[in-house]
């Protein structure tokens, strides 16, 4: 809360469309990107940050990473969709804004299972949310059950939950699909947006 409000007094307004502000830049200070100090989101996150019923994602994940494969994926990879043992490479095509999956887009990709096995960090599996870190940043989706075995590609993240966090003292059932919706709504791409745009 402190970095925050810290952060807003040291930004100064000079027009408000386009936005165009001045920031007393510190040496402690380690980002550069205009959208890590845009104003909007930052006000939007102290008020996130004032209500009593709040966590970080960190506090309700066992995990948020990204594609094991990410560098290594080349063309060559790619099998087709008759490949014996092939494998569902899952892409930002494949997430829809409205926080399900779209597994019949046409444009589908395939691994082998020997790179399904190797990338074990980014193996998707029902129950894990997944999200894009490149293009429509922070477009995520729920795995649902039966889902069909599937790998990430790079521009995917992999969000996996527990089942229960604490939030004020109290022990709550995380509900995943409410987590998702909060990734989907402008809430959560603003704060996105801060850290990868």
């Amino acid at each position: 809360m402190k970095y925050i409000e810290n952060t807003l007094n040291r930004l100064t307004i000079i027009k408000k469309n386009p936005l165009c502000f001045t920031f007393n830049f510190k040496d402690s200070d380690d980002k550069i990107s205009a959208h890590f100090y845009d104003i909007t989101t930052l006000e939007l996150i102290k008020k996130l940050e004032n209500s009593k019923h709040i966590t970080k994602i960190g506090k309700i994940s066992k995990s948020v990473k990204y594609s094991d494969g990410k560098w290594e994926l080349k063309y060559t990879d790619y099998v087709p969709e008759e490949y014996p043992n092939r494998v569902l490479l899952l892409q930002i095509s494949n997430l829809r804004n409205d926080g399900n999956l779209d597994i019949e887009t046409g444009i589908e990709k395939y691994i082998t299972n020997e790179l399904h096995q190797k990338w074990k960090n980014s193996q998707v599996k029902s129950g894990n949310i997944v999200t894009a870190i490149t293009a429509t940043i922070g477009v995520s989706s729920l795995i649902p059950e039966g889902f069909p075995e599937a790998n990430l590609n790079q521009a995917l993240g992999l969000i996996v939950l527990k089942e229960h966090c604490t939030v004020n003292n109290e022990k709550r059932i995380i509900n995943k699909d409410y987590v998702v919706t909060y990734l989907n709504s402008v809430f959560a791409v603003s704060q996105f947006m801060r850290y990868g745009g």
